[in-house]
């Protein structure tokens, strides 16, 4: 599976194409991101793409993230343990709660796409890009 972060426009009734193969692809349910997340969007979705998960296995780590609204950041580190990246654990170094919010639920909407195997042509939009002045505070 792959996934990416595309404008809000592109998307049409919850599908839009993939600017991969030029398929359908689906948009996920989750929280939104502005295109200052592109970068970490990427980086974690290409994390999980190449731990190589079973939707078994993405299922277990979403479990870890479950407490990540009230206590952000620990199941980043449960993440961080059994799939280490650097990136991940520059997160947990800044010891930012947003940023570490804004990262487990990116993780746990691409583990959400990986555990129930949501894709038609292998990528899978997570949100569009919100207008800054439309982005949620704190997430």
């Amino acid at each position: 599976m792959r996934a990416a972060l595309i404008e809000a426009e592109l998307v049409d009734d919850g599908q839009a194409l993939c600017e991969t193969c030029g398929g359908t692809s689906r948009a996920l349910p989750g929280e939104t991101y502005g295109s200052q997340d592109q970068l970490l969007f990427k980086e974690l979705a290409t994390i999980l793409r190449e731990a190589g998960l079973t939707p078994l296995n993405a299922i277990q780590l979403a479990v870890s993230l479950d407490g990540r609204n009230s206590h952000p950041g620990i199941g980043l580190k449960c993440v961080a343990q059994l799939l280490p990246s650097r990136a991940v654990l520059e997160l947990i170094a800044e010891n930012e709660p947003a940023a570490m919010r804004k990262a487990e639920g990116i993780l746990a909407t691409l583990l959400e796409a990986i555990a129930t195997g949501r894709s038609k042509s292998g990528v899978a939009p997570a949100a569009g890009i919100a207008e800054p002045s439309k982005q949620r505070s704190g997430s």
